[in-house]
């Protein structure tokens, strides 16, 4: 590696072959079993020229090959037109020769443009950072397609009309959409829509590029000769997962078979797309058509009752209208204040009173373990207002039992015989009782929010008319004398988050004044909130436990953290979003350790259409899957895959790759909504810790593994040290547990 120490002894992903030879799946695999087939001989090669269709307003093509300069903005893959809208997009089409029509006259929005592209007056693709500039002013990667996000919205992409602008195409959600899914082509981005006139342009030139090169459904090359591991009948190629995890699975695929590769899991086939330019497709360009959400094997009768409801996997409408809800709250400035002073203050509890009490310094800690505890009890104020006091008790009763749930139905769906299909099995029914009390338990939080509210209502009524009482009740008062109350009851200091500045206060009060969340139930606002602590607890503290490790194993890197933040904020911690923003190389130590370690192990989308998809028809209902951990150790993609290098995040580098090369949260119109949240959770905590201790590694192994999330099974111990120099500040007051 140039310019940077060695790296530690990686576990995973196994050396895989760039380019082996012919032998059987299972010795290609490094399975302790016999080689299991062998690879089909492919009589076709796929086309030079991939269609693209446009969300129905057009097709426009370009060489499967190509990978240049795309006109992205933070990371929009979306060629001719930034904002990607209603998916009127081409690939690079600013470019000549590759079957694209240029189209520089379509893209004047607020400023200069770039291949068609323009980011309120910032030249992308050129100047901005990983695809990235905001106003002018690049913005450490804001809202690149998922990838670490520091000012960035993380909802289905650019705001459509000047109608719904907030503060740099903020979306307001007083504004009610155009249609059920609107303009899904656009990825994460802050940027403004351009006009109507100039999205009808954009359009009717897509169509007349798609006319220059067509490749209809008919002429593509069949599914059929797709390259991949042949499948065994019966369980097609699961034995490869079973016997290697599936990161070096499909690694390993990406690097034999190349970008587009076809294998089978039991009865389903599924599609593995590992070029930056097909996922622009997927993703942005014709997005329309794959607003599915895949779901693995089981998920939906286990979890969800056969049912698919919440955030995460939720389909069609259903999910369209909740997303729109939830993302008004995600993109609250109150909601995101209250959040850092949460997670400050969570995150003082642990450096500054937990880890100083004896026998603490000097002694090995369980670092991954200590950061699940601190980001379920923040992502627990954060989604219910309450505090779970998991530091305090080592755990709490809802992630124990979501543990247990998840661990139970991956030992179900990789069961040889799937008798959980034709009956309840204990297991099932094991799995169904935990889900009937995290049911339970998450109905009477929402009940308890919901009085929590009416009370403030009323004592807002109060105060207005001059009756509070002789407390002069207001809603602020009545919060911090109910924190007082639980304070004294519980032997902490901290107070409850102010009102309606958590997820379910925002989500309810969405309830009783907009007309499109009107109907949820309280069994609606469960499952998202349920989503919430599901999907965002583990990552978190995985992407934290990860970055801790490499950082420790790096002293230049720690050193440049370090600058950074006495450069940035002097003595004092990160406490609003815009400090955050400003720690970009912190940013970009992040998005390494993401990159490395991606939380997700899978993200897939579903067809609704025939398409064509790197030149191989995909029919209707066909499963894409994208997988971030193969995106970021293949040698195609990145120099030095396996080398911890946190500067190839800072330009030039980064605006010189392709954005959709990094997505650690998805992309697309179902990007995470979560993303913001996380990236600001994980810098607040990694610059107070950085600031105060020193973690010395024991082993300079990280072996991770991968079932629907990243997990460290040999556990991550650190010796903790005091950084030397740092100043205690006074220990902060245990968080009250109410629930």
């Amino acid at each position: 590696m140039s310019g940077g120490p060695s790296m530690p002894a990686f576990v995973t992903p196994a050396a895989w072959p760039a380019a082996p030879a012919a032998v059987g799946v299972g010795s290609a695999l490094r399975c302790r079993r016999p080689p299991l087939s062998t690879p089909r001989v492919r009589r076709r090669a796929p086309p030079s020229v991939v269609r693209c269709r446009a969300g129905g307003n057009g097709t426009s093509e370009s060489p499967p090959s190509a990978a240049g300069a795309s006109a992205s903005t933070n990371g929009v893959a979306a060629g001719n037109e930034a904002a990607a809208t209603n998916g009127a997009a081409g690939t690079n089409g600013a470019s000549s020769g590759n079957g694209a029509a240029a189209m520089k006259a379509a893209a004047a929005t607020n400023g200069a443009a770039t291949n068609g592209a323009t980011t309120n007056g910032a030249v992308t693709n050129e100047v901005a950072t990983n695809g990235v500039a905001t106003n002018g002013a690049a913005t450490n990667g804001a809202a690149t397609n998922g990838a670490v996000t520091d000012a960035a919205t993380t909802d289905n992409g650019a705001v459509r009309s000047s109608r719904e602008a907030g503060s740099n195409g903020a979306a307001t959600e007083s504004i009610p959409p155009r249609r059920e899914e609107e303009d899904v082509a656009s990825l994460a981005s802050p940027l403004a829509a351009p006009s109507l006139r100039e999205t009808a342009e954009r359009r009717a030139a897509a169509k007349r590029a798609a006319a220059a090169a067509h490749v209809s459904y008919e002429d593509a090359t069949p599914l059929a000769d797709a390259p991949g591991p042949l499948a065994l009948p019966g369980v097609g190629n699961a034995l490869d997962v079973a016997f290697t995890g599936l990161n070096d699975v499909m690694l390993g695929y990406a690097r034999r078979y190349g970008p587009f590769v076809k294998f089978r899991i039991l009865n389903d086939t599924l599609l593995l797309v590992t070029d930056p330019e097909t996922l622009q497709h997927v993703l942005s360009t014709n997005a329309r058509n794959y607003l599915g959400r895949w779901v693995p094997i089981g998920f939906e009768r286990l979890l969800y009752a056969g049912t698919l409801r919440g955030l995460v996997f939720s389909q069609g409408k259903y999910w369209a209208v909740h997303r729109r809800a939830a993302s008004g709250a995600f993109r609250s400035p109150a909601l995101l204040q209250s959040f850092c002073d949460s997670v400050g203050h969570h995150a003082s509890y642990l450096l500054d009173e937990l880890w100083t009490r004896p026998g603490k310094l000097g002694a090995v800690v369980n670092v991954h373990a200590d950061m699940r505890l601190l980001a379920l009890d923040t992502v627990g104020a954060f989604a219910f207002g309450v505090e779970f006091g998991a530091m305090d008790a080592g755990g709490h009763e809802i992630e124990t039992r979501l543990s247990r749930v998840l661990a139970g139905v991956l030992d179900l769906v990789k069961a040889p015989v799937p008798l959980w299909r034709v009956m309840r099995t204990p297991a099932r029914a094991a799995i169904e009782e935990d889900m009937d009390k995290l049911r339970d338990i998450e109905l009477s939080l929402i009940r308890a929010r919901r009085a929590r509210m009416s009370a403030e209502k009323t004592a807002a009524a109060l105060a207005a008319v001059g009756e509070g009482g002789a407390h002069g009740d207001t809603p602020s008062a009545a919060a911090g004398r109910d924190a007082s109350a639980a304070a004294a009851a519980g032997g902490g200091a901290a107070a409850l988050p102010p009102p309606h500045t958590d997820l379910l206060g925002l989500l309810l009060a969405a309830r009783d004044s907009d007309r499109t969340a009107a109907a949820f139930t309280d069994d609606d606002l469960r499952w998202d909130v349920h989503d919430v602590i599901f999907a965002g607890h583990e990552t978190t503290a995985s992407a934290l436990g990860a970055t801790l490790f490499l950082v420790a194993g790096d002293e230049r890197v720690t050193a440049k953290i370090l600058d950074e933040l006495r450069t940035q904020l002097g003595d004092r911690d990160p406490v609003t979003p815009a400090d955050v923003d400003r720690l970009e190389y912190l940013g970009h130590v992040l998005n390494e350790a993401l990159r490395l370690y991606p939380p997700t192990a899978l993200v897939g989308r579903v067809s609704a259409a025939d398409d064509v998809v790197a030149g191989y028809a995909v029919p209707a209902g066909s499963s894409v899957l994208m997988s971030p951990y193969a995106l970021g150790r293949l040698e195609r993609l990145w120099p030095e895959p396996d080398a911890f290098r946190p500067e190839r995040f800072g330009a030039p580098e980064a605006a010189s790759r392709h954005p959709l090369t990094h997505i650690p949260f998805g992309a697309g119109p179902r990007v995470c909504l979560g993303a913001r949240i996380a990236v600001l959770e994980s810098k607040i905590i990694l610059a107070m810790l950085l600031r105060r201790y020193v973690l010395v590694r024991t082993t300079d192994t990280l072996d991770a593994e991968y079932a629907s999330t990243v997990s460290f099974p040999s556990g991550m111990d650190m010796r903790l040290r005091r950084r030397p120099g740092y100043v205690p500040a006074r220990p902060a007051g245990a968080p009250v547990s109410v629930a």
